[in-house]
């Protein structure tokens, strides 16, 4: 989305910073696509 939209999507007008800091600090926390990914591959017997 910031690619998208330049530099507005950068600064503090839109809320595209914000659900990118959002999106971040979930990936942080709750880990990312890749952990998931394996996760559901061990629950389903894939690895």
């Amino acid at each position: 989305a910031v690619r998208l939209h330049g530099g507005i999507g950068t600064s503090g007008e839109h809320d595209i910073p914000l659900y990118y800091r959002r999106a971040k600090a979930a990936d942080i926390a709750y880990g990312g696509t890749d952990l998931h990914r394996e996760l559901v591959a061990q629950k389903i017997g894939l690895s």
